[in-house]
């Protein structure tokens, strides 16, 4: 799954709470060691009224999952979210960026017309963007 950067949806307050499956017989620290893709998913909002937050904060206190490996987790569920067009990724599993932006700062709008024209055709490549900025913007306050 690792080298094929197959995504694994993880929803870890199910898997302690419906199968029992704590500490170290979770699978979520299984994947995460083994460089699976995972992306932290709620199937239960309905059911135990918890939100995906919940699940993030999970992930931290009780696998104590590092901030890293969160950015890594959310980067990874957008690249493979049903949205349309090309990745900003050339290589995802190590977000190295595409040529077209690979340059450019992370500001709302890039800088060059490779990108920009990279960014106008595809959806997924915009919203990958974006997010990326606001890391920028969040990780700054730190």
């Amino acid at each position: 799954m690792k080298a094929r950067h197959i995504l694994v949806e993880d929803c870890v307050y199910s898997h302690e709470m419906v199968r029992g499956m704590t500490g170290a017989d979770n699978v979520l620290p299984i994947y995460l060691r083994a460089g699976v893709p995972v992306a932290i998913a709620t199937d239960d909002e309905g059911i135990v009224r918890s939100e995906l937050t919940w699940y993030f904060k999970r992930a931290v206190v009780g696998y104590h999952v590092d901030y890293g490996t969160l950015k890594r987790m959310v980067r990874d569920s957008l690249d493979h979210a049903f949205v349309l067009g090309a990745s900003l990724w050339s290589a995802p599993e190590n977000f190295t960026m595409v040529g077209a932006c690979a340059n450019d700062r992370l500001e709302p709008e890039p800088s060059s017309a490779g990108c920009r024209e990279l960014l106008a055709g595809s959806e997924r490549a915009r919203l990958e963007w974006k997010e990326e900025v606001q890391f920028v913007r969040f990780e700054a306050q730190f």
